[in-house]
């Protein structure tokens, strides 16, 4: 086997016998030419293969491929499945599953059974079934007893409804919960959400977080300090910090451990205190989407703005927004479809051809495993407001740049060139290799339980 980095990853699960995913071996000057091969136990099973561009990489580098059999969650869980790259004759290596488009899979298969076993039962022993099913798991069940029933998936030009759905309904997943007037909550997951808001600031656990993080940011300050290069570190709230007042029960927000941090920090001119700033709005409720964890454009646009007004910069933001775009949602997502959709205010065409550019984006790099920590967007910007190069380490609230919600679409804009990693550490070897004027470190409240160690 040739020993190359390859970066791909299987992250399209279309049925029981159709997979997608893509590979970028670096060697090889046309990905369209590399074949991705599905092999059971040691035998190959795949019928045919098509290659497909994928629009959120840039390249001739997607695939799609037919089975010969029907796999399971069960035979990925044993690792009986392998998938090997090959290009003209010569393989090149092996990508991995991608683990959330397998974990939804697994919850579609899950479903599809329980359609089943329901299928057969009469209406009397039915109802005794649903009334022991839980209401998160009965709209997952609804949603793929419609799609086997071969219903269409929804339009996006069709009229959305508002659903009757009662305040307080947990996710199948048990991880979002519905709050008032339609906006929905991330409440668990492996961070444990909602379990920090409940505790007190005064519990040793939480004071050494705080202090943990402190120590943290100051070492980051003087680290940086030594290279001449400006630091800024900047906490992002959750939107039920924001939006609390729609959140099914009373909560003290910000979390303790966010209000230890920003109190011992005072009025460092490292720190940005992004909760103060939006609660200082007039309507802070605008700020992140109803059915999203993430930014509205008027929240990139307010919190880009605190960032350079803390970098000494400035920048005259829009601030009209004459379209609307229709798509997907992280927190709808995870009912089963009920909340599928959602319209979402869109800067207009004239507006975005008035903002600075060209923008240049000279380098997009994902990570082989197919997660997020590793990727990396290199933008520069000859039209830009403000001659210096920046480098963030930050998360999903930066983003890849594809979209004026997130802060990276407008930093490739601002600054004369712009590096975003996804990665909660300060990366030294990688300021000293780029030597930029400001380095921006960004996390959220919810990833405040874990201090990571850099």
């Amino acid at each position: 086997m040739v020993d190359v980095k390859l970066r791909g990853a299987v992250d399209g699960f279309f049925s029981e016998k159709i997979l997608g995913g893509w590979v970028l071996p670096p060697s090889v000057a046309d990905p369209g030419t590399t074949q991705v091969r599905v092999l059971l136990d040691g035998q190959d099973i795949t019928a045919t293969q098509d290659r497909v561009y994928r629009k959120d990489i840039g390249a001739n580098c997607g695939f799609r491929v037919v089975l010969t059999r029907p796999i399971t969650p069960e035979l990925v869980a044993d690792r009986r499945l392998v998938f090997r790259c090959i290009d003209n004759g010569t393989t090149l290596g092996e990508i991995a599953i991608h683990d959330p488009s397998f974990q939804k899979f697994c919850r579609k298969q899950e479903a599809e059974r329980l359609e089943k076993i329901v299928s057969g039962l009469s209406t009397t022993e039915a109802a005794a079934f649903f009334e022991k099913w839980s209401d998160r798991n009965l709209l997952a069940l609804i949603d793929h007893a419609e799609r086997r029933l071969g219903k269409t998936p929804p339009d996006p030009s069709a009229e959305l409804s508002h659903l009757p759905v009662q305040v307080g309904l947990r996710s199948r997943c048990g991880t979002a919960r519905v709050g008032r007037d339609g906006y929905l909550f991330l409440v668990g997951g492996r961070n444990s959400l909602i379990d920090v808001f409940q505790r007190s600031g005064y519990e040793p656990e939480i004071q050494t977080f705080v202090r943990r993080w402190l120590d943290l940011f100051q070492a980051r300050k003087a680290t940086l300090d030594t290279v001449g290069v400006h630091y800024l570190q900047i906490v992002i709230p959750e939107k039920i910090s924001v939006q609390s007042q729609f959140y099914p029960e009373s909560l003290q927000v910000p979390n303790p451990i966010y209000r230890g941090i920003m109190a011992e920090a005072g009025a460092a001119d490292w720190m940005l205190d992004v909760h103060s700033e939006f609660m200082a709005e007039p309507d802070p409720a605008a700020l992140y989407r109803k059915l999203d964890s993430h930014f509205t454009i008027q929240g990139s646009i307010l919190a880009t703005r605190a960032m350079l007004t803390a970098l000494g910069e400035r920048f005259d933001f829009p601030d009209r927004f004459e379209s609307t775009v229709r798509g997907g949602n992280d927190l709808g997502s995870k009912f089963g479809g009920l909340f599928g959709l959602e319209d979402r205010a869109d800067m207009d065409a004239a507006t975005k051809a008035s903002l600075p550019g060209p923008v240049e984006r000279v380098e997009t790099l994902v990570p082989p495993d197919g997660k997020h920590i590793g990727i990396r967007a290199v933008f520069r910007c000859a039209g830009a407001p403000i001659n210096k190069r920046l480098v963030v380490f930050g998360n999903s609230f930066f983003e890849r740049g594809a979209s004026p919600r997130g802060l990276t679409w407008w930093c490739a804009r601002l600054f004369r060139e712009f590096h975003f990693v996804w990665n909660p550490e300060l990366d030294m070897e990688y300021v000293e290799q780029v030597k930029p004027d400001i380095v921006v470190c960004q996390t959220i409240e919810r990833f405040l339980i874990a201090v990571p160690p850099k």
